[in-house]
């Protein structure tokens, strides 16, 4: 295949009152961010590449090693596991109203008049 080349446009032809033979790709909205396998990570991802976050977690791993101690352990490893979790807990929160949004408006059709050249969306509750 040729980087350069335009992709190869085919003809498709649809049959009214008959089921397509081909498979295409469902056209709904998705703006979630995670899923259940990808949460955890992504959301340790998005905190730690933030310096501050960064340096508090080298501190409190410094803190493991007991020549290297300064303060008790929890005084280091609570604050940090405080602000993730709650950093983890606001973007479940988002990103389940994102899902119930991208459900509203996938449960919606849209049809358009060919007639009048209009469009309206009629919602399928």
């Amino acid at each position: 295949m040729n980087c350069c080349k335009p992709p190869e446009l085919l003809e498709r032809k649809v049959f009214l009152g008959q089921p397509s033979l081909t498979k295409f790709a469902k056209n709904e909205v998705r703006n979630t961010k995670y899923n259940l396998v990808t949460f955890i990570p992504k959301v340790l991802y998005e905190q730690f590449k933030v310096f501050i976050n960064l340096y508090f977690l080298a501190v409190a791993i410094t803190q493991l090693i007991p020549s290297l101690r300064v303060t008790y352990v929890y005084t280091s490893w609570a604050p940090l596991g405080f602000v993730i979790f709650i950093t983890m807990c606001r973007e479940a929160f988002d990103d389940v109203k994102r899902r119930l949004r991208d459900n509203e408006v996938n449960s919606s059709v849209m049809w358009e008049d060919y007639c009048s050249g209009t469009a309206e969306t009629v919602t399928t509750d």
